[in-house]
């Protein structure tokens, strides 16, 4: 729903994608993760690609400023402590 979401370009569609993005990264990150590298494997636009994407093209400096937080977070190293953490995810090609 958020990549669909992702594609739109009416604002509210945007922001309340990019709210529900920041639920979910609070809620399980690595599970976005994963995500995202099931995307990367499969040849297909990934969710950070959009998010770099819609970054890169809105003019709204609150929009990018959650998109870049969101990105942050994903980037993150997670911690060991992590419930989700999985050292087989972590893929370095």
């Amino acid at each position: 729903m958020v990549e669909w979401a992702f594609r739109r370009r009416e604002a509210p569609i945007l922001h309340t994608a990019s709210e529900i993005l920041t639920f979910t990264l609070e809620h399980d990150t690595n599970a976005v993760r994963h995500h995202i590298l099931k995307e990367h494997d499969a040849d297909a636009t990934t969710l950070l690609a959009e998010m770099i994407g819609i970054q890169g093209l809105t003019d709204n400096t609150g929009l990018a400023s959650h998109l870049s937080d969101s990105i942050r977070h994903l980037l993150d190293i997670p911690h060991e402590s992590e419930v989700s953490y999985d050292p087989q995810c972590v893929r370095l090609s």
